[in-house]
């Protein structure tokens, strides 16, 4: 082959561009990206600060799309979940249910305090204890995942983390919920 003025240094950067499109195409066809800890822990905090960052998170409303964010953050935590440590897909479970709970409750109570119609602090104490039940469960998932077994793989450290890291900020969120109830009536207590 005759290469006339550095032709053949093209020529070769042309067939690694080549071979590396056939490494990197089947990869890239292969579907949805897996999810890293690390991204899942970014997520958890980007999205958490989307939906929950609020001064009073019973005076002010969520978005449709920042609650629609989180859960579908939550679809992705516990697809990492069963991959990564399937015994933990029950306290994932609590978590759940208690972030589905905590969206409709404070969904709720936006509606209950912008309304103020005859029984709406009634109505508001029922929905703010049983948020309260919900978050005895949650810390207990952040003290049972917050333990390390002696024997643990790298992998399922990962889910516990991200399942721990996951309580920790559903459990603080909920704490705010309260602090937020006794900003706007100091008188009322919630058992």
């Amino acid at each position: 082959m005759n290469y006339i003025n550095g032709s053949k240094i093209m020529y070769r950067k042309q067939i690694g561009i080549f071979i590396a499109g056939f490494l990197i195409l089947p990869g890239s066809l292969c579907g949805e990206k897996k999810q890293t800890k690390d991204n899942i822990l970014r997520l958890i905090t980007s999205n958490h600060n989307l939906a929950f960052g609020k001064d009073n998170l019973i005076t002010e409303r969520i978005k449709p799309e920042d609650a629609q964010k989180w859960r579908d953050l939550l679809a992705a935590i516990q697809a990492f979940v069963k991959d990564n440590a399937p015994d933990l897909i029950s306290s994932f479970d609590i978590l759940s249910k208690a972030s589905d709970l905590l969206l409709n409750d404070q969904a709720a109570l936006f509606a209950l305090q912008t309304n103020k119609n005859a029984g709406y602090l009634n109505n508001m104490l029922v929905e703010l204890e049983e948020l309260k039940g919900q978050q005895k469960k949650v810390k207990k998932v952040a003290e049972d995942t917050k333990k390390k077994p002696f024997f643990e793989k790298n992998v399922h450290k990962e889910g516990r983390d991200v399942v721990n890291t996951l309580a920790l900020f559903l459990d603080s969120t909920l704490e705010k919920v309260f602090r937020d109830w006794k900003k706007l009536n100091p008188t009322k207590k919630i058992e």
